[in-house]
């Protein structure tokens, strides 16, 4: 007989949480790792196309990058400790929603702005266009 709903939660959030709070920081590498190799680029080649530096080229301070990046992890893990935690559909679903617009509240008003003013993409463009590295 598989447990109770209630009881894999509170087996399952421990493990799952770590996971999800490194669930950003991991997505940042396997999109480099993606890009790089459509570009033929080596993985390990540095570029300024991470989440951070799009978020600095927004309009975001230092500071307000890392901590718009903190976050968004931390609305990943609380979402999925309400989706595990809280019974009721309707709930889960209004706090997932709410996290949802919390992101989108955060990052899309710079970027329209810096979109409107033409500004976008000017600070770190050396170095988007990066050249392959030569295979021997």
């Amino acid at each position: 007989m598989p447990p109770p709903r209630g009881e894999v939660a509170v087996i399952a959030l421990p493990l799952l949480v770590p996971l999800l709070v490194l669930g950003i920081p991991f997505l940042d590498v396997l999109l480099a790792i993606v890009r790089r190799t459509r570009k033929g680029l080596g993985i390990a080649h540095a570029d300024k196309e991470h989440i951070f530096h799009h978020l600095m080229d927004i309009g975001h301070g230092h500071r307000g990058a890392v901590l718009l990046m903190y976050l968004w992890s931390a609305l990943v893990c609380g979402s999925a400790l309400a989706i595990g935690v809280i019974d009721g559909r309707l709930v889960a679903g209004a706090i997932v929603g709410c996290a949802l617009v919390l992101f989108l509240v955060t990052a899309l008003p710079r970027l329209l702005e810096r979109r409107r003013n033409g500004e976008l993409n000017g600070r770190h463009e050396a170095t988007r266009d990066a050249k392959p590295v030569d295979s021997m």
